[in-house]
């Protein structure tokens, strides 16, 4: 997704880091990254933007065993996009895509809307944990209303 928003975007493509902090990861990241309860996990949030506009909302969980070692260095991406990162890796596996609709009563789409003006009453996301010789990450990526609305323009306009 990263490479699709800079080639669509261009020099106005931007990483705005929201946190970058250990903390519990949330249930249902717990469940999918098989995590005992109350771990601490290194969680990274992100906006993807383009022309500084918030396009897309990105949230990613690395479990402690993930970042020892050789991909220490992903404790501190800053606003290194993730996915260049990610993608270098020849080890890269990912798993299957998970995709949902967010409603506002969820705490992850709290999370991706907090600074949206007007914030819609659905959110779309997917997410897939991605594999570094064994070692998991989940990342799920929330697709804001300034991106939809772009992709529709697009097709309105082809």
């Amino acid at each position: 997704m990263t490479q699709r928003l800079r080639r669509f975007c261009g020099e106005q493509f931007q990483v705005q880091v929201l946190t970058q902090q250990w903390q519990c990861p949330l249930h249902d990241e717990v469940q999918r990254l098989r995590l005992p309860l109350r771990q601490y996990a290194r969680v990274r949030q992100v906006y993807l933007c383009c022309q500084h506009q918030p396009w897309l909302f990105g949230r990613t969980v690395i479990p402690p065993a993930t970042l020892n070692g050789k991909y220490r260095y992903l404790k501190w991406l800053n606003n290194r996009p993730l996915g260049a990162v990610l993608f270098a890796h020849h080890s890269l596996r990912r798993s299957e895509l998970q995709i949902t609709c967010l409603r506002p009563e969820e705490p992850l789409y709290t999370l991706a809307a907090q600074n949206l003006h007007n914030p819609p009453p659905l959110l779309c996301a997917r997410r897939s944990v991605f594999y570094l010789e064994q070692k998991p990450l989940l990342v799920t990526e929330v697709f804001l209303p300034k991106m939809l609305r772009a992709l529709a323009d697009c097709y309105r306009s082809s």
